[in-house]
């Protein structure tokens, strides 16, 4: 069962304390805390989020007495609050998202920092359609980054990269080129931009410290475009890998 309370946001000593009443059918803080291994400085902050959440009640005041509530009904309310919440949400999100196309035409913005950045990075990649190319330096990216544009190329999306291949670099080429993005060997020690579907634009500002790194993200097919004819001329003097 601790499984379940674990993904329903119960924390290690309130699954444990809910866990122990079941087992008791009715008990005492101090019988709950006994058997739960739970510290006396905590159990009653635990059992008053229980008995707020409506997981257990207090069957008598002196002393003070908790039962668990029947599990298969308290959770599976539970579970059901939880889905009309994600409907409502998934709502909210589908007008959220017809909104943000609109706003989100011909936009310029400035991220600060690494986080934001591959914040970005993923939201973008999520959405492209047909391509991406981009100039790189260190082939910084996480998982996440590398399934999304996984999925990409699955979706037809053409992942175009020019960058440094060298000992330390190999490695995270090698796992893009692994689920088919197209790569040549490229150093520049200025120039990092990328573009998706021949309409967002990202320039990166390099500084010193990882949170003083900025990125400059452009949503205009003009200025996008002068970038990609540039990729395209070097991509032809790129050596291959």
């Amino acid at each position: 069962m601790k499984p379940i309370l674990t993904k329903l946001g119960f924390s290690e000593y309130k699954a444990s304390a809910y866990i122990t009443l079941l087992k008791l059918k009715k008990a005492t803080p101090c019988e709950i805390a006994k058997h739960s291994k739970i510290p006396s400085s905590k159990i009653y902050e635990v059992l008053s989020w229980l008995y707020e959440k409506g997981y257990i009640m207090q069957v008598s005041q002196k002393p003070v007495i908790y039962e668990a509530n029947n599990p298969k009904y308290v959770l599976g309310s539970e579970v059901k609050n939880r889905i009309e919440d994600l409907e409502l949400l998934k709502k909210e999100i589908d007008v959220l998202k017809s909104d943000i196309e609109i706003v989100e035409k011909g936009t310029f913005s400035i991220i600060k920092g690494y986080e934001g950045f591959f914040k970005k990075m993923k939201e973008v990649t999520q959405r492209t359609k047909k391509t991406s190319i981009g100039i790189v330096q260190s082939w910084k990216t996480d998982r996440e980054i590398l399934d999304l544009e996984k999925e990409a190329i699955e979706r037809k999306v053409s992942i175009r990269y020019l960058g440094p291949i060298n000992a330390k670099t190999t490695p995270f080429v090698k796992a893009r080129q692994e689920f088919g993005v197209d790569i040549k060997n490229y150093t520049s020690p200025l120039t990092r931009f990328a573009v998706w579907d021949s309409s967002i634009l990202m320039i990166s500002i390099k500084k010193d410290k990882e949170e003083d790194y900025m990125s400059l993200w452009i949503e205009n097919e003009i200025l996008s475009k002068i970038f990609e004819d540039y990729f395209e001329n070097l991509w032809k003097l790129a050596e291959p890998v």
